[in-house]
C-alpha cells in the first residue's frame, strides 16, 4: 500500500507534540493519521524533519474516494505550553506506490584493494 512522505519544517519542537496528515475527495470523506516521529522512529528536531505515513495505518472518516483526491492537509499540534509560532513549512508532499524489488547477484566481488585481493 501507499507510503506518503514529506519534509515539514518545525521551528520550535520544545513543546511540540504530533503532526496530522489529511488527505481525501472531501471535507466529510478523508484519510487522517498521527505521527510523532520523524521517518527513522526519532524525535523530531527544530528545523527540517522527514516524515513517512503508511496509508494502511489511517483512519478513514465517511467514504473516502481514492481516484479523487482534491486536498491534503496538515496540522501541527503543541500541548497548551506553546506560545503562537510561525515559520513552519511543508516540502516534497508525494505518495509512493513501493514494489518489491528482487536483486540477482552474479559475484559479490565489488573491486581489488591495493594488494590485489578481492574486495567482497
Amino acid at each position: 500500500l501507499a507510503a506518503q512522505l514529506l519534509w515539514v519544517y518545525i521551528p520550535d519542537v520544545t513543546y511540540f507534540s504530533s503532526i496530522i496528515l489529511y488527505w481525501g475527495s472531501s471535507s466529510s470523506a478523508y484519510w487522517s493519521i498521527t505521527t510523532t516521529t520523524d521517518v527513522d522512529g526519532s524525535s523530531f528536531v527544530n528545523g527540517w524533519n522527514r516524515v513517512k505515513v503508511l496509508w494502511s495505518d489511517a483512519t478513514a472518516t465517511g467514504s473516502p474516494d481514492k481516484t479523487a483526491i482534491s486536498f491534503l492537509r496538515i496540522d501541527f499540534n503543541y500541548t497548551s505550553s506553546q506560545v503562537d509560532d510561525t515559520d513552519f513549512r511543508v516540502d516534497n508532499w508525494v505518495m509512493a506506490n513501493p514494489e518489491k524489488l528482487t536483486y540477482h547477484y552474479i559475484t559479490w566481488k565489488v573491486g581489488i584493494d591495493a594488494s590485489g585481493t578481492d574486495i567482497t
